[in-house]
C-alpha cells in the first residue's frame, strides 16, 4: 500500500478514468459523485475505515464515479498492478471487494435511474 493525501477539494478518482487502485481511507473524508448530463450526484459519503475504487478495479472498467476529498484526508492505495499479488493469497478478501463492488455498482445504476426530480435528495451511504 501506498500513503497519499488530499486536500479538501482534491480529485482522489477521476470519474471515467482507468482504476487508479483500491483506496482505503485512513483519515477523512471523500464524497463519492456521479457527473450526468445536466446533474451531479452526491452518491455517498465515505470515511475512515471505509473503502473506495473497488467497482473499477475488480470489474475491470473506468470509474462511474468520481471521488472528491471534503476535508484533509490520508487514504493508502493499492495499485491495480500489486492487487492480484494480494489477493491471490486471501481469495476471501477478493470475494468480499467482488460482493462490496457489485453491490455497489447496483446502487450507483439504481440512482441514475431515478428521474432527475427523486434523485436530487437520495444519498447511498
Amino acid at each position: 500500500f501506498e500513503t497519499r493525501s488530499y486536500q479538501a477539494g482534491d480529485v482522489v478518482i477521476a470519474q471515467g478514468a482507468e482504476s487508479s487502485g483500491l483506496h482505503l481511507i485512513a483519515s477523512g473524508r471523500v464524497v463519492v459523485r456521479r457527473e450526468e448530463a445536466e446533474r451531479t450526484l452526491a452518491v455517498a459519503t465515505l470515511g475512515a475505515g471505509e473503502a473506495v475504487g473497488e467497482v473499477s478495479l475488480v470489474l475491470r472498467r473506468p470509474t462511474n464515479a468520481a471521488v472528491v476529498a471534503l476535508e484533509p484526508t490520508v487514504a493508502m492505495v493499492l495499485q491495480p498492478a500489486h492487487f492480484m499479488d494480494v489477493v491471490r493469497g486471501n481469495p476471501a478478501l477478493l470475494a468480499s471487494l467482488y460482493e462490496l463492488a457489485v453491490s455497489r455498482d447496483e446502487e450507483m445504476h439504481s440512482v441514475v435511474a431515478q428521474a432527475p426530480d427523486d434523485a436530487e435528495h437520495l444519498l447511498i451511504v
